[in-house]
C-alpha cells in the first residue's frame, strides 16, 4: 500500500487480520431494484421512494443513469 505511512499500513493489516475490510458499505441491491421499479412506475415522488426504500435520491439517479433510464428533474 504505497502512499500510506507505516503505522497506517500496520493498522490496516491488523484490522484485515481481525476480519475487517474497511470502505463504504454497498447499498442493498434489493432495495435499489425496488426503488427503480417505483421510480419507473411514476406513481411516487422521489422523496416518497427515498422514505419507502431508504435509497437516497443521488443513488437512485446514479442507478438510472447507469442503466440508461431517463431521469426526470424534481
Amino acid at each position: 500500500m504505497p502512499g500510506y505511512p507505516l503505522h497506517t499500513r500496520e493498522g490496516l493489516r491488523a484490522a484485515r487480520a481481525r476480519g475487517r475490510k474497511g470502505g463504504r458499505p454497498r447499498c442493498d441491491q434489493r432495495k435499489l431494484q425496488q426503488a427503480l421499479k417505483l421510480y419507473e412506475a411514476g406513481k411516487h415522488t422521489v422523496a416518497e421512494i427515498e422514505e419507502l426504500t431508504g435509497i437516497k435520491k443521488a443513488t437512485l439517479y446514479r442507478a438510472c443513469k447507469n442503466i440508461g433510464k431517463h431521469v426526470l428533474s424534481s
